[in-house]
């Protein structure tokens, strides 16, 4: 995962606990909206840590005789 996502996607995570402790609930409005914005940043992150492992993973194509 990139460094800077990483470090993006703990600084949504340590806003969102705040949020919800001043908030007081996890349905106020703002909580979810900062939710999902870090939902996608985590997904992001998922698809970096995919791609990098079926590149690790990919399996050379099959030869077929001529």
């Amino acid at each position: 995962m990139k460094n800077r996502l990483k470090r993006k996607i703990e600084r949504l995570r340590r806003q969102l606990v705040m949020l919800v402790e001043e908030k007081g609930s996890f349905s106020n409005e703002e909580v979810i909206c900062l939710s999902q914005r870090l939902d996608r940043h985590i997904f992001v992150a998922q698809g970096y840590q995919f791609a990098r492992k079926f590149r690790s993973t990919r399996i050379s194509p099959i030869h077929r005789p001529s």
